[in-house]
Protein backbone atom coordinates (compact mmCIF):
# COMPACT_ATOMS: atom_id res chain seq x y z
CA UNK A 1 0.00 0.00 0.00
CA UNK A 2 2.90 2.47 0.99
CA UNK A 3 4.52 1.96 -2.71
CA UNK A 4 1.37 2.30 -4.17
CA UNK A 5 1.13 5.56 -2.55
CA UNK A 6 4.55 6.80 -3.60
CA UNK A 7 3.93 5.73 -7.13
CA UNK A 8 0.80 8.16 -7.88
CA UNK A 9 2.77 10.64 -9.87
CA UNK A 10 5.37 8.20 -11.61
CA UNK A 11 5.86 8.63 -15.29
CA UNK A 12 3.99 5.92 -16.39
CA UNK A 13 3.93 6.41 -19.87
CA UNK A 14 7.66 5.45 -20.11
CA UNK A 15 6.30 2.05 -17.97
CA UNK A 16 4.09 1.57 -20.74
CA UNK A 17 6.43 1.57 -23.55
CA UNK A 18 8.29 -1.38 -22.42
CA UNK A 19 7.11 -4.32 -24.26
CA UNK A 20 9.29 -6.53 -22.24
CA UNK A 21 7.97 -5.55 -18.76
CA UNK A 22 4.79 -5.64 -20.24
CA UNK A 23 5.22 -9.72 -21.47
CA UNK A 24 6.65 -10.43 -18.29
CA UNK A 25 3.99 -9.17 -16.14
CA UNK A 26 1.18 -10.54 -17.92
CA UNK A 27 2.84 -14.07 -18.26
CA UNK A 28 2.69 -13.61 -14.10
CA UNK A 29 -0.52 -12.33 -14.04
CA UNK A 30 -2.05 -15.30 -16.24
CA UNK A 31 0.00 -17.73 -14.63
CA UNK A 32 -0.75 -17.13 -10.82
CA UNK A 33 -3.93 -14.23 -10.03
CA UNK A 34 -2.01 -13.74 -7.04
CA UNK A 35 0.95 -12.21 -8.72
CA UNK A 36 -1.63 -9.07 -10.11
CA UNK A 37 -1.11 -8.00 -6.46
CA UNK A 38 2.34 -7.36 -7.28
CA UNK A 39 1.59 -5.21 -10.99
CA UNK A 40 2.61 -1.98 -9.05
CA UNK A 41 5.58 -3.41 -7.43
CA UNK A 42 7.12 -4.94 -10.73
CA UNK A 43 6.61 -1.06 -12.02
CA UNK A 44 8.14 0.63 -9.22
CA UNK A 45 11.05 -1.37 -9.48
CA UNK A 46 11.46 -0.68 -13.42
CA UNK A 47 10.76 2.89 -12.93
CA UNK A 48 13.52 2.84 -10.35
CA UNK A 49 16.35 1.03 -12.82
CA UNK A 50 15.75 3.68 -15.58
CA UNK A 51 16.30 6.37 -13.68
CA UNK A 52 19.34 5.26 -11.60
CA UNK A 53 20.88 3.04 -14.21
CA UNK A 54 19.96 4.26 -17.80
CA UNK A 55 21.97 1.36 -19.12
CA UNK A 56 22.15 -0.43 -22.34
CA UNK A 57 18.38 -2.46 -23.51
CA UNK A 58 20.58 -6.01 -23.53
CA UNK A 59 21.18 -5.40 -19.05
CA UNK A 60 18.41 -3.68 -18.34
CA UNK A 61 16.41 -7.00 -19.63
CA UNK A 62 18.31 -9.04 -17.39
CA UNK A 63 18.39 -6.59 -14.59
CA UNK A 64 13.90 -6.52 -15.27
CA UNK A 65 13.38 -10.33 -15.80
CA UNK A 66 15.90 -10.92 -12.18
CA UNK A 67 13.68 -8.65 -10.15
CA UNK A 68 10.91 -9.35 -11.34
CA UNK A 69 11.58 -13.34 -11.21
CA UNK A 70 12.15 -12.15 -7.44
CA UNK A 71 9.20 -10.59 -6.99
CA UNK A 72 6.86 -12.67 -8.71
CA UNK A 73 8.37 -15.70 -5.97
CA UNK A 74 7.69 -14.32 -2.87
CA UNK A 75 4.39 -12.93 -3.93
CA UNK A 76 3.49 -16.37 -5.12
CA UNK A 77 4.56 -18.58 -1.80
CA UNK A 78 2.58 -16.25 0.43
CA UNK A 79 -0.95 -18.01 1.47
CA UNK A 80 -2.03 -21.11 3.03
CA UNK A 81 -1.31 -24.75 1.56
CA UNK A 82 -2.94 -28.16 2.16
CA UNK A 83 -0.73 -31.22 2.68
CA UNK A 84 -1.10 -33.50 -0.27
CA UNK A 85 1.63 -36.23 -0.47
CA UNK A 86 5.05 -36.74 1.65
CA UNK A 87 7.34 -39.28 0.05
CA UNK A 88 10.78 -39.50 1.52
CA UNK A 89 14.04 -41.21 0.73
CA UNK A 90 16.20 -43.01 3.59
CA UNK A 91 19.90 -41.93 2.76
CA UNK A 92 21.58 -44.44 4.97
CA UNK A 93 18.95 -47.60 3.67
CA UNK A 94 17.74 -46.04 0.22
CA UNK A 95 14.33 -47.21 1.25
CA UNK A 96 11.61 -44.68 -0.41
CA UNK A 97 8.00 -44.41 1.36
CA UNK A 98 5.12 -42.60 1.47
CA UNK A 99 5.57 -40.97 5.17
CA UNK A 100 1.74 -41.40 7.17
CA UNK A 101 0.55 -43.14 4.05
CA UNK A 102 -1.29 -41.68 1.10
CA UNK A 103 -3.18 -38.81 2.88
CA UNK A 104 -1.04 -36.92 5.48
CA UNK A 105 -2.56 -33.96 6.79
CA UNK A 106 -1.04 -30.44 7.01
CA UNK A 107 -0.97 -27.36 6.32
CA UNK A 108 2.09 -24.82 5.62
CA UNK A 109 1.48 -20.76 5.90
CA UNK A 110 3.63 -18.09 4.76
CA UNK A 111 2.79 -14.37 5.50
CA UNK A 112 3.78 -11.26 3.53
CA UNK A 113 5.42 -9.83 6.82
CA UNK A 114 8.12 -12.97 6.30
CA UNK A 115 6.30 -15.48 8.99
CA UNK A 116 5.84 -19.35 8.34
CA UNK A 117 4.00 -21.87 10.49
CA UNK A 118 3.49 -25.77 9.27
CA UNK A 119 1.84 -28.62 10.89
CA UNK A 120 1.89 -32.29 10.24
CA UNK A 121 0.52 -35.44 10.46
CA UNK A 122 -0.52 -39.10 10.14
CA UNK A 123 -4.34 -39.08 9.51
CA UNK A 124 -4.04 -42.64 11.27
CA UNK A 125 -3.41 -41.82 14.94
CA UNK A 126 -5.50 -43.21 17.52
CA UNK A 127 -5.43 -43.90 21.51
CA UNK A 128 -7.08 -45.94 23.67
CA UNK A 129 -7.79 -43.29 25.91
CA UNK A 130 -10.24 -40.02 25.62
CA UNK A 131 -7.24 -37.87 25.89
CA UNK A 132 -3.62 -37.59 25.12
CA UNK A 133 -2.51 -36.43 28.88
CA UNK A 134 -3.96 -40.11 30.02
CA UNK A 135 -2.46 -42.01 27.09
CA UNK A 136 0.17 -44.64 28.43
CA UNK A 137 3.84 -43.40 27.27
CA UNK A 138 4.36 -45.88 24.29
CA UNK A 139 1.33 -44.15 22.69
CA UNK A 140 2.25 -40.86 23.45
CA UNK A 141 5.36 -41.58 21.90
CA UNK A 142 3.72 -42.95 19.03
CA UNK A 143 1.72 -39.56 19.23
CA UNK A 144 5.24 -37.46 18.67
CA UNK A 145 6.50 -39.80 16.46
CA UNK A 146 3.59 -38.98 14.07
CA UNK A 147 3.64 -35.56 13.72
CA UNK A 148 5.25 -32.61 13.63
CA UNK A 149 5.14 -29.26 13.73
CA UNK A 150 7.14 -25.76 13.70
CA UNK A 151 7.19 -22.07 12.60
CA UNK A 152 9.41 -19.04 12.34
CA UNK A 153 11.15 -16.92 9.58
CA UNK A 154 11.26 -17.77 6.33
CA UNK A 155 13.63 -16.35 3.28
CA UNK A 156 13.45 -16.88 -0.04
CA UNK A 157 16.56 -18.00 -1.91
CA UNK A 158 16.99 -18.89 -6.00
CA UNK A 159 15.99 -22.11 -5.40
CA UNK A 160 13.86 -22.51 -2.44
CA UNK A 161 13.55 -20.77 0.91
CA UNK A 162 14.89 -20.81 4.10
CA UNK A 163 13.22 -21.58 7.26
CA UNK A 164 14.61 -19.77 9.98
CA UNK A 165 12.85 -21.77 12.92
CA UNK A 166 11.60 -19.87 16.17
CA UNK A 167 9.60 -22.95 17.79
CA UNK A 168 9.24 -26.58 16.93
CA UNK A 169 7.59 -29.80 18.75
CA UNK A 170 11.46 -31.17 18.13
CA UNK A 171 13.45 -28.93 20.24
CA UNK A 172 16.57 -29.36 18.31
CA UNK A 173 15.26 -27.98 15.44
CA UNK A 174 14.59 -24.22 17.18
CA UNK A 175 16.83 -21.32 16.49
CA UNK A 176 18.15 -23.50 13.10
CA UNK A 177 17.66 -22.78 9.93
CA UNK A 178 15.46 -25.32 7.64
CA UNK A 179 17.02 -25.13 4.29
CA UNK A 180 14.49 -26.63 1.68
CA UNK A 181 13.94 -26.38 -2.34
CA UNK A 182 10.95 -25.48 -3.59
CA UNK A 183 9.12 -24.30 -6.96
CA UNK A 184 5.41 -23.66 -7.93
CA UNK A 185 3.18 -25.41 -10.31
CA UNK A 186 -0.01 -24.27 -10.83
CA UNK A 187 -1.79 -24.47 -7.66
CA UNK A 188 0.53 -26.60 -6.03
CA UNK A 189 3.64 -25.73 -4.23
CA UNK A 190 7.11 -28.82 -4.21
CA UNK A 191 8.97 -28.70 -1.58
CA UNK A 192 12.10 -31.06 -1.17
CA UNK A 193 14.79 -31.11 1.54
CA UNK A 194 18.58 -32.03 1.71
CA UNK A 195 19.28 -34.85 3.95
CA UNK A 196 17.67 -34.02 7.44
CA UNK A 197 16.91 -35.52 11.32
CA UNK A 198 13.30 -36.27 11.68
CA UNK A 199 10.52 -38.10 14.01
CA UNK A 200 9.90 -40.57 11.45
CA UNK A 201 13.57 -42.37 11.31
CA UNK A 202 16.34 -42.39 13.29
CA UNK A 203 18.71 -41.83 9.74
CA UNK A 204 18.92 -38.57 7.98
CA UNK A 205 15.70 -38.75 5.24
CA UNK A 206 15.31 -36.71 2.17
CA UNK A 207 11.66 -35.28 1.89
CA UNK A 208 9.96 -34.55 -1.24
CA UNK A 209 6.15 -32.93 -0.26
CA UNK A 210 3.70 -31.79 -2.74
CA UNK A 211 1.07 -28.66 -0.99
CA UNK A 212 -2.26 -27.40 -2.71
CA UNK A 213 -2.93 -23.54 -2.46
CA UNK A 214 -5.94 -23.00 -0.27
CA UNK A 215 -6.15 -19.32 -0.08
Amino acid sequence: ERLAFALRDQPWELLQEDCLLCTILTHFIATDPLAIKSYLIHHYIEAMIKHLFRVSGGILALIICFATDILAADISIIGTWRLISMKSRDTITGIESSTWGENPLGFITYTAGGRMSAILTNPNRSISVESAGSASTEEQAMLFRNSFAYAGRYTLTSDGVIHHVDIAADPTWMAKDQIRFARIEGTKLIISSPPIRSVTSQNPIEFSVVWERVE
